[in-house]
C-alpha cells in the first residue's frame, strides 16, 4: 500500500510498497480516504521535535478518515461500510516501520473499544481508541477530517472553563486558534479577543464573531472599546513557550492560562512559564474529543458549522511536500490530503 514516510528529519517520501496492516480480532481494517496535515504536531514530528523517541522511518498523520472494509472476529460495534475517524497504519516490529498515528496511508486500523473493554475489564485501553468514532456517510471524507480539530478544541475549551462568566483571549491565528474563537463565542464568553502577529487574520476572526483582533499594536475593528487589562481565561493555541509567556501577560489575577499547543522538545521554558505551571496559573488542557462527538455532528447537520470552511487546500497524497510548503509559506491554513 501507499503511505507517507518520514525517512529522516525534514525528509518525506510517498512509498507504495508497504504491507497492508493486519487487523487483530478487535480491529477493523479501514480504507483511508483523507488525512489533514496538522499544522503544528505533524510539522514538529517531521522536524523530529515531537515524539522523537519513535524511530524512523515512520508513517505520519493523525487527522484521518476512511471507510471500514474488513472486520476482526470479535468486532461488534463497527460495520462494513461505516465511515470512521482516526484510522492509522501500524506494523509488526520486524517490518522496521514505525507509526506516529499513521493516518497518511492507504489503509489503517480502528479498534472496537466497547468490545475490547467488555472482554478485558481489568486492562487499560489505548487512549486513541475512544476517538475512532463513526461519522455520517454523507459527509465527504475531505471535510470530515475537520471534525477532529473541532471536537478537540470544544473539549479543551470546556476543560479551560470558558463560558458565560469568563472573558477569553486566544493566542494564535491558525486553524486551532480559529476553532477556539468559534467555541468561545458558542459557549457564551462575554468578551473574546484574539492576539496574533499579522494583520491579514483580522477579517477571518471578525467573521468568527470575536470582539477584537490584536496584532502589531493595532486593534480591529476600528473604534473598538478599550480591552481589559487581563482576561479570565487565555488559551495558548500555538505550541511554544513564547506564546505561553504572552498568554501569561494577558491573564487577569486569579485567571487561568489553558495550554493546548504542543511545544517542540527543544523549546526552552522561560522562568515565568515554569512559575506559571508551578503556581497553577497555566493548566495543560485535557482533551476528551469523544465526548463532543454528537454535539459537533448536530451542529454540522443544522448548518451551524460548515466543514468546508475549515480547509483551504485539498491535494493528492503524492503532493504532501507541497502541502507542507504551502503551510510553511503561510499560503494555506489547512491542507487535506486525498489518499
Amino acid at each position: 500500500m501507499k503511505a507517507v514516510l518520514v525517512q529522516a528529519p525534514n525528509q518525506l517520501a510517498v512509498v507504495t510498497d508497504l504491507p497492508r496492516p493486519e487487523p487483530n480480532a478487535y480491529q477493523a481494517l479501514v480504507r483511508i480516504e483523507a488525512c489533514s496535515i496538522c499544522n503544528s504536531t505533524d510539522r514538529k514530528i517531521l522536524e523530529r521535535h515531537f515524539v522523537s523517541q519513535i524511530p524512523l522511518p515512520l508513517v505520519l498523520g493523525h487527522e484521518s478518515v476512511g471507510t471500514i472494509v474488513a472486520l476482526g472476529a470479535e468486532v461488534r460495534s463497527y460495520a462494513l461500510g461505516q465511515k470512521v475517524l482516526r484510522p492509522g497504519a501500524a506494523f509488526p516490529p520486524d517490518t522496521g516501520i514505525a507509526s506516529a498515528w499513521g493516518g497518511m496511508a492507504e489503509y489503517g486500523l480502528v479498534t472496537d473499544l466497547a468490545a475490547w473493554q467488555q472482554d478485558h475489564p481489568d486492562e487499560r485501553p489505548h487512549g486513541q481508541w475512544a476517538a475512532q468514532q463513526i461519522v455520517p456517510p454523507e459527509i465527504p471524507s475531505d471535510e470530515a477530517t475537520a471534525i477532529i480539530t473541532l471536537k478537540e478544541t470544544l473539549s479543551a475549551s470546556r476543560a479551560a472553563g470558558v463560558g458565560p462568566n469568563t472573558t477569553c483571549a486566544i493566542v494564535g491565528t491558525g486553524p486551532v486558534a480559529q476553532s477556539f474563537a468559534l467555541w468561545a463565542r458558542y459557549l457564551g464568553a462575554p468578551l473574546v479577543a484574539v492576539y496574533g502577529r499579522r494583520a491579514r487574520w483580522a477579517d477571518t476572526f471578525m467573521r468568527l464573531g470575536v470582539d477584537a483582533y490584536v496584532a502589531k499594536d493595532r486593534t480591529w475593528p476600528d473604534g473598538a472599546p478599550p480591552l481589559p487589562d487581563g482576561y479570565d481565561r487565555v488559551i495558548e493555541a500555538v505550541g511554544s513557550s513564547e506564546a505561553l509567556q504572552q498568554a501569561l501577560e494577558l491573564v487577569a489575577p486569579g485567571g487561568r492560562v489553558g495550554n493546548y499547543g504542543v511545544a517542540p522538545e527543544n523549546d526552552v521554558m522561560p522562568a515565568p512559564v515554569q512559575q506559571g505551571y508551578a503556581e497553577g496559573t497555566i493548566l495543560t488542557l485535557p482533551v476528551r474529543e469523544q465526548d463532543e462527538h454528537t454535539e459537533v455532528l448536530d451542529l454540522v447537520r443544522a448548518g451551524k458549522i460548515v466543514l468546508s470552511d475549515w480547509m483551504s487546500h485539498v491535494l493528492p497524497i503524492e503532493d504532501v511536500e507541497e502541502g507542507f510548503r504551502l503551510l510553511s509559506e503561510r499560503r494555506a491554513t489547512k491542507v487535506v490530503l486525498r489518499v
